[in-house]
Parts: C-alpha cells; structure tokens; sequence
C-alpha cells in the first residue's frame, strides 16, 4: 500500500471539508468552506512539521549509539 503523501492528504482533507461544509450549508448552516480548509491544512502542516522533526532526531540510545558510529566511520574516511 503506498504511504500517504503531504499533497494526496491535502485532497483528502479537501474534499472532506468541501463535502461536510456542502451538507452544513443544505441545512441552513453558513459555513465558509476556505476558513475550514484552511484550519486543516494547517493543522495538517503542523502535524507533518513535527513528525519530520521527530524522525530526524536520535532520541533512543540506540540511535544514539548508531550516530556515534556514524561520526566515527566519516571521521576515519577523512583521516585517511
């Protein structure tokens, strides 16, 4: 199964909020449909913002450990 990417989840939650604001609307709601996108999207961007940000840091000791690694495997590299 692909993994969802920032731009189909954009559609998604576009369509989502179209279509719910759509219903709203046929019962006598007034609800501007961009202010909802909006608010999504940017929650959305939130969310995405602070997944990268989780994913990019060594937080266990493992990755830690694995860094250190790393560091000293490129610090040979260049030694040599």
């Amino acid at each position: 199964m692909d993994e969802i990417n920032v731009e189909r989840a954009k559609a998604i939650i576009t369509l989502v909020v179209t279509t719910a604001v759509t219903i709203a609307n046929m019962y006598g709601f007034a609800v501007d449909a961009d202010q909802w996108i909006n608010f999504c999207l940017c929650i959305l961007n939130a969310i995405c913002l602070a997944y990268t940000w989780w994913k990019n840091q060594n937080i266990t000791e493992e990755a830690l450990a694995g860094q250190h690694l790393i560091d000293n495997l490129k610090a040979e590299r260049k030694a040599s």
